[in-house]
């Protein structure tokens, strides 16, 4: 699906090549400006070699899963459920998708993003020194993460809802 486009459009020697019409190509009714360039860039230099875009992804997902061990951490300041959480998310079958193809690395950089988002949410959460600071660095994230992939627009909705909602 977009993965082949994607390859495509990047070996296309007519396809802009410059970074701001790369911003601004909606592929499939789909503008992601931030993946985007990314991902065309690594095309063009990696052509079908799936590797770096594994490699890339797989880093992405150890990361998250560190965060998210964390975070969990953070929460239940108890280390069986931190280590549990992490492998969990190494574990996972929905994993499967940053293992493959060339898209791994949009789907995993987003989640990535988000978490950072939450753990540093988690984080004003405990401590008050620059809580305001954190919660706008935290929406920063959450912006990120929509502008990378669509599909967080839903979490930045409902993390402003809560957020509006239950404001301490």
């Amino acid at each position: 699906g977009d993965d082949s486009l994607l390859v495509n459009d990047a070996t296309n020697p007519n396809g802009p090549d410059d970074l701001v019409s790369q911003i601004f190509i909606v592929g499939g009714g789909k503008w992601r400006p931030l993946s985007t360039p990314l991902l065309l860039r690594m095309a063009r230099y990696f052509g079908n070699d799936l590797v770096p875009f594994q490699i890339l992804s797989m880093a992405f997902l150890i990361a998250t899963a560190i965060l998210i061990g964390l975070m969990v951490h953070r929460l239940t300041e108890k280390t069986t459920p931190s280590v549990f959480a992490t492998v969990l998310v190494l574990s996972s079958p929905f994993t499967w998708l940053y293992q493959s193809w060339t898209y791994g690395v949009m789907e995993s950089s987003a989640l990535f993003c988000t978490v950072i988002s939450l753990y540093i949410l988690t984080e004003s959460f405990f401590s008050t020194m620059h809580a305001q600071l954190r919660i706008w660095v935290a929406f920063g994230f959450i912006l990120i993460s929509t502008l990378i992939h669509e599909r967080y627009i839903i979490v930045s909705l409902a993390l402003f809802s809560i957020y509006t909602i239950f404001p301490k």
